[in-house]
C-alpha cells in the first residue's frame, strides 16, 4: 500500500512539473508498474526515456515474484516500452532480446554502458583498508560489489576459492553489499569450511568505498547464465572498479560486440565454470604485474566513457538528433 501512495504523489508531482514547465523530454528508469511517466508523456506530449539496466520478466522470476504480479509488470512494461521515443539498455544481450519480444523498432534502443560517479573515486591506502577490515597482511582479496542475489554464481564462487585454497592460502573474498542470498551465502561457506574466508562488509555509503576498494586485489563479475542472459556479462558494478584500478574478472559470453579496450582489460571466465574461475584467480595471483596492466586498460576505458558526465552527454546526443530528425515532434504510441 505504502509504494502505491509514493507512485501516486511522485505522479502528482511529476504532472505538476510539466504543467507549469516546458520539458524537452522524459527520462526515467525501468518502470515494473508504473504508468504515470507514460500517461504525463501522452498528456504533455514529451517525448519518454526509458533507461532498463535488465529484462523485466527474468528478473521477476529470479525474485520469486507472483505470477500474476509479473503478469501486470509485462503487461505495463510492453506499453512503456511501445510508447518510448528511445530505450537507454546497458547491454546487447538485452537490448536485442527487449526488441524480438516487443516486436521494436531497433533503431529506438541504444546500447550504453553504465557509467559511474567519479567524485567517489578517491587515493586508496592498501595497509589503512586491511587493517580496518582485519585482513593478513600478505593475503590475496577477491572483492564483490553489489547486491547479492540469483543473477550471480555465488555458490560457483565459494567452490572456486575452494579450488584456490591450496595455491593461495590467504584468501579472501570481501563482499560490499547485501541481498536476498547473503545469509544462504554464509551458511553455504560454514558448509565448505569457507567461512574464515568471507569479509561481509554490508552496504557503505559510496563516498567511503575508498576505504574499502584499496584492499581488493580483483573484482568479480561472475553471473549465472540466466543473469548474463537478462542483464549482459558487464554488470552496473564495473565501473566503479574500474575507477579504483582493479582488475576485473567477468564472463565470456555474448562479449563479442563490447569495445576491444573492455575485453583487453578483463579476464574472461567461462560460467557456471568453477574450475575456470578459479585458473583466473590463480593466474591473476601469481601474475602482480598483468593486474596493474590490465587495471590501468580498465580505468582508461572507464575515465574516458563511463563517467556520469559522459554518459549523459551519450544520452543527449541521441535525443538532440531525434528532435533534429523531427522524430520527437510526435510522441509515437
Amino acid at each position: 500500500m505504502g509504494q502505491r501512495w509514493v507512485k501516486i504523489i511522485s505522479g502528482l508531482y511529476f504532472f505538476s512539473l510539466c504543467l507549469f514547465n516546458k520539458y524537452d523530454a522524459i527520462y526515467v528508469r525501468e518502470l515494473e508498474i508504473n504508468p504515470m511517466p507514460r500517461w504525463i508523456s501522452i498528456l504533455y506530449r514529451i517525448p519518454l526515456y526509458i533507461e532498463i539496466n535488465n529484462i523485466l520478466s527474468g528478473n521477476l522470476k529470479m525474485r520469486n515474484a507472483k505470477p500474476n504480479y509479473i503478469k501486470s509488470a509485462m503487461i505495463h512494461q510492453a506499453a512503456d516500452l511501445r510508447h518510448a521515443q528511445g530505450l537507454i539498455i546497458p547491454a546487447y544481450t538485452a537490448c536485442q532480446s527487449l526488441i524480438r519480444s516487443y516486436k521494436l523498432k531497433p533503431e529506438k534502443a541504444h546500447v550504453i554502458l553504465n557509467g559511474f560517479d567519479q567524485k567517489i573515486i578517491r587515493p586508496t591506502d592498501r595497509r589503512a583498508a586491511i587493517k580496518r577490515l582485519k585482513l593478513p597482511r600478505d593475503g590475496f582479496n577477491l572483492g564483490y560489489l553489489g547486491t547479492i542475489w540469483q543473477a550471480y554464481d555465488m555458490y560457483g564462487l565459494l567452490e572456486a576459492i575452494k579450488i584456490c585454497q591450496p595455491k593461495i592460502p590467504q584468501l579472501r573474498l570481501i563482499l560490499i553489499g547485501a541481498g536476498p542470498m547473503l545469509n544462504d551465502l554464509i551458511a553455504e561457506a560454514q558448509k565448505l569450511d569457507l567461512d574464515s574466508c568471507l569479509i561481509v562488509v554490508g552496504y557503505i555509503q559510496p563516498e567511503e568505498l575508498h576505504t574499502i576498494m584499496g584492499a581488493i586485489d580483483v573484482g568479480l563479475i561472475y553471473l549465472t547464465r540466466a543473469g548474463i542472459k537478462f542483464g549482459g556479462p558487464i554488470t552496473t558494478r564495473f565501473a566503479t572498479f574500474a575507477g579504483f584500478r582493479i582488475p576485473v574478472i567477468a564472463n565470456d559470453c555474448y562479449m563479442d560486440q563490447y569495445p576491444a579496450q573492455l575485453r583487453q582489460g578483463l579476464v574472461l571466465t567461462r560460467p557456471a565454470d568453477p574450475q575456470s574461475l578459479a585458473e583466473a584467480i590463480c593466474w591473476l595471483y601469481a601474475h602482480p604485474q598483468e593486474r596493474q596492466r590490465r587495471g590501468e586498460i580498465l580505468y582508461d576505458f572507464a575515465v574516458n566513457g563511463l563517467t556520469w558526465r559522459a554518459v549523459v552527454k551519450k544520452i543527449l546526443a541521441i535525443v538532440k538528433l531525434d528532435q533534429a530528425k523531427g522524430r520527437s515532434k510526435t510522441v509515437p504510441v
